[in-house]
């Protein structure tokens, strides 16, 4: 199987709930990363994750909740999940385009005003695997 080059990060960060509640911070962080990564956005989507089940019928369980924001790219997709109970968020990109890790983890900074920010270059351990 021959695995596209291109870039693949995942990571996570600490940030005041504050910043990790809102719906719009989220939408503008996704919309802001495609901006500055050049990349073209096919959709974004994006959920308070506790209100999307309660218009479903539903009481959210414990475990739901957060919001989560994925924007498709059209080399793939840029995706934030956030805990701000916990005050942390989990974040992936994936491309067929290469990108400078340094732009995400500066926008991460910028937006969220985080200040632990771990991320990971996940394209080798995919071709190590395959």
């Amino acid at each position: 199987m021959h695995l596209r080059s291109g870039s693949k990060v995942g990571g996570s960060f600490y940030a005041k709930p504050e910043f990790l509640n809102k719906p719009l911070i989220i939408e503008k962080f996704l919309k802001e990363l495609v901006i500055r990564l050049e990349m073209t956005a096919l959709d974004y989507h994006v959920y308070d994750v506790c209100t999307a089940v309660k218009r479903l019928g539903q009481e959210p369980l414990v475990d739901e909740g957060g919001v989560t924001g994925m924007a498709v790219l059209s080399t793939s997709h840029a995706a934030i999940h956030t805990w701000p109970e916990e005050s942390g968020a989990t974040f992936d990109i994936h491309s067929c385009r290469e990108f400078n890790n340094q732009i995400v983890v500066d926008l991460i900074k910028e937006v969220f005003q985080a200040d632990k920010i771990d991320i990971y270059d996940l394209s080798y351990s995919l071709k190590e695997k395959l």
